[in-house]
C-alpha cells in the first residue's frame, strides 16, 4: 500500500516553515538560554595551558585568550614571565611588548600609551592601569591563570 502525498502550495509552506523553525529559532533559543543561565563553572578560575615554554623566547611576547580577554604574555630577557591584559585601557586597541635593556615595557599601537610590565600606567593617554594575570612556567609548560587581585 503506497500512500500518495498531494502536495499543495500551503503544505509545501507549513514544512518549510518547521523546518526553518528546528534548524534555525530553536538553536538561537537554546544558545541565547545557555547563554543567560551559563554554564555553572567559571572559565575564569581554570588555568589556561599556553604551550611549551622554550617556544616563548627572551625578550618576546604572545597573545593568548583567556576567558574572553585578551592576554600579552611577556619573557624578559632575564627569562621572567608577566602576563597583562593584551588591550589598551584608554580606546580599546591592542598592546605591544617593547624590549628594552631596562627591562622593557608595554605600549598601545593606536595612542602610544605606556606601561610596566606590571600593568602600571607610565604615559600617555591611558589613565587606568592595564589588569595583572597569573603565569608560571610548570613542568616547561606554559600556564595562565586568573587575574591578579589589586
Amino acid at each position: 500500500m503506497s500512500r500518495e502525498l498531494n502536495w499543495s502550495r500551503r503544505i509545501f509552506v507549513w514544512k518549510a516553515l518547521k523546518g526553518w523553525i528546528g534548524l534555525v529559532v530553536a538553536p538561537s533559543v537554546y544558545a541565547a538560554v545557555r547563554l543567560a543561565v551559563g554554564s555553572g563553572e567559571s572559565v575564569e578560575d581554570k588555568p589556561l595551558d599556553c604551550g611549551p615554554s622554550d617556544r616563548l623566547g627572551p625578550e618576546r611576547s604572545r597573545l593568548v585568550h583567556y576567558a574572553g580577554d585578551k592576554v600579552l604574555v611577556i619573557k624578559t630577557l632575564s627569562g621572567e614571565l608577566r602576563a597583562v591584559s593584551g588591550v589598551c585601557t584608554h580606546q580599546g586597541c591592542s598592546v605591544r611588548y617593547v624590549p628594552a635593556a631596562t627591562g622593557g615595557e608595554i605600549a598601545c599601537n593606536c595612542h602610544e600609551s605606556r606601561f610596566g610590565l606590571d600593568g602600571q600606567n607610565l604615559g600617555g593617554p591611558a589613565s587606568v592601569p592595564l589588569q595583572e594575570y597569573r603565569v608560571q612556567d610548570l613542568g616547561g609548560r606554559l600556564v595562565l591563570g586568573p587575574r591578579m587581585s589589586d
